[in-house]
């Protein structure tokens, strides 16, 4: 049996967005497009979303 072990290293690759204005510009661009692409996320909420897990959180706390 094969397994895999994988890691996700917040903002090693493009840096934080807060660093400069160019990045920011980048980000809230990138930002419009996904809301502008699937818009039922923001107005109906995440279906995938456990219900005992709160949005109102960007950590989904319960």
């Amino acid at each position: 049996m094969l397994y895999a072990e994988l890691y996700h290293y917040e903002f090693t690759s493009r840096g934080r967005e807060e660093a400069n204005e160019e990045k920011l510009r980048r980000w809230k661009h990138e930002q419009a497009l996904f809301m502008q692409r699937w818009p039922e996320f923001f107005l109906d909420g995440d279906p995938w979303l456990g219900p005992n897990l709160s949005s109102d959180s960007e950590h989904s706390s319960l």
